[in-house]
């Protein structure tokens, strides 16, 4: 039995984005999925490390002008695929961008 623990739902979506690791950019990947809460992101079987603080930064399409955004997050899981992050305190901006994204799809 798959017992669901997010409070939002992801969105199936393909964003490429990319991957910092203490400031340093480690990959080009793109998303599966996102909500407000995380997204999970494929690595192309490249692993990080179970609880690394990264950052994830993608550029969102706001209207006809694109931002970049770069959010904080925590890897929560790792498989052969990718990766599973939680978002941790992400600025406003970012924020509002997100629930934009979410609201569009």
């Amino acid at each position: 039995m798959n017992i669901e623990r997010r409070d939002n739902p992801r969105l199936p979506v393909a964003l490429d984005v990319a991957l910092y690791y203490s400031s340093l950019k480690l990959l080009d990947c793109q998303t599966r999925d996102i909500s407000l809460e995380g997204a999970y992101v494929k690595t192309g079987g490249r692993v990080l490390p179970q609880n690394a603080a990264i950052d994830l930064a993608l550029a969102l399409q706001i209207g006809d002008e694109v931002r970049y955004h770069r959010l904080p997050a925590e890897v929560t899981r790792v498989d052969q695929d990718g990766v599973g992050l939680l978002f941790r305190y992400p600025d406003y901006t970012s924020f509002n961008a997100l629930v934009n994204l979410l609201d569009a799809n």
